[in-house]
């Protein structure tokens, strides 16, 4: 906007000097050139003009960035999701909002992926203080990406091809966890015994009232 004022300004000033300079042409001189003082006055009256278009033409303002909060109301899913400019570097926001609920949580990068930094008792506790439709708009901004636990062990039992680890944290109203992990990984885990600890990573699946659900978990040790 500076630099269109200074042009216009410019300009301003030549129509001024080309308008004296007519009069001048016109007036100053005994036998005077009308042609040349015409034409004078003609440019002044077109830098003049000029001028102005500069001075108050509308400044195009630079498009907003898109939204990355999607428009709803307190029973729709507002999500802030990505490597946004507020996280740290290497790290990233994930906001959700849904029935009067506001939560936001950190996703860090480890790794070759992301592990995002949420308790199991927050995401089975969407359920525990909302309807399903409602939990379930909660629970949609954590699906599918991977999170960290640690618990003792309640049992180790086969479906079919996958191993299923189930465990509780160790806090006062435990939350019940349920890694499912493929067959390779058998032989570590049918050494586990009852309220061993263990740690392992995998992909949020599923939650509940009771329980959450970890898909492609890969025991740590």
């Amino acid at each position: 906007m500076e630099t269109r004022q200074k042009a216009s300004s410019g300009v301003g000033v030549l129509s001024l000097a080309q308008g004296f300079a007519s009069l001048a042409v016109a007036y100053a001189d005994p036998n005077p050139n009308e042609s040349l003082a015409w034409w004078l006055l003609v440019g002044a009256l077109v830098c003049l003009a000029l001028a102005l278009g500069l001075w108050f033409w509308p400044s195009k303002q630079a498009d907003p960035a898109p939204s990355a909060i999607q428009s709803g109301s307190d029973n729709q899913q507002q999500v802030i999701s990505g490597r946004d400019a507020i996280a740290q570097q290497g790290e990233s926001n994930i906001v959700v909002q849904a029935g009067g609920t506001y939560y936001e949580a950190r996703e860090h990068r480890e790794g070759g992926g992301w592990v995002v930094d949420i308790p199991p008792d927050d995401l089975i506790g969407f359920y525990r203080s909302h309807t399903t439709v409602q939990a379930n708009l909660l629970f949609e901004a954590f699906r599918g990406k991977r999170m960290r636990v640690t618990g003792k062990v309640l049992d180790v039992i086969h479906r079919g091809e996958f191993l299923n680890v189930h465990m509780h944290t160790s806090k006062i109203f435990p939350s019940h966890i349920i890694g499912r992990f493929s067959g390779e990984a058998g032989a570590r885990l049918e050494t586990l015994s009852k309220n061993a600890t263990v740690t392992f990573v995998g992909v949020i699946d599923d939650a509940d009232i009771l329980s959450v659900t970890l898909r492609d978990c890969e025991l740590e040790d």
